[in-house]
């Protein structure tokens, strides 16, 4: 074998490289479907369901038997979509779901109320600096 047949160090250092990262990507494909298997666990029905209960236990008004339920508190209004939560926009008329925006697309993903809250809380803290730094 003659010494251009031979494979260099470099060519070997990128094989094993690309090796590597199709095992570590294999892995983290694994990992995040195990994820995704434990999130989908449950259906969207029930996950509504204990998050309009756990809303309701926090001192929210809750209206179930609607088209599209939702959950209102102060002028802060959650619709709950059939698989997304939708917010009003804190700045305009809360009773119209015209004025929401997405607050989660999987709602499966909030494994608590507290969880869910925590997400409001933080939605409507960004709208309030945004408020102050635009002068509104």
């Amino acid at each position: 074998m003659s010494d251009s047949d031979k494979p260099s160090n470099l060519r070997l250092a990128l094989v094993g490289a690309a090796a590597v990262g199709i095992v570590g990507a294999g892995m983290w494909a694994l990992s995040r479907a195990d994820e995704k298997t434990s999130v989908n666990a449950m259906k969207f029905e029930d996950v509504k369901a204990m998050l309009l209960d756990g809303l309701r236990t926090h001192g929210w008004t809750v209206v179930e038997n609607l088209k599209v339920p939702h959950a209102t508190k102060g002028n802060t209004r959650l619709w709950f979509k059939p698989q997304a939560i939708w917010m009003n926009d804190l700045d305009t008329d809360y009773r119209n779901i015209s004025n929401a925006h997405s607050l989660s697309m999987d709602m499966r993903e909030y494994k608590s109320v507290e969880a869910l809250l925590s997400d409001v809380e933080r939605c409507i803290a960004i709208h309030k600096d945004y408020e102050g730094y635009y002068g509104r």
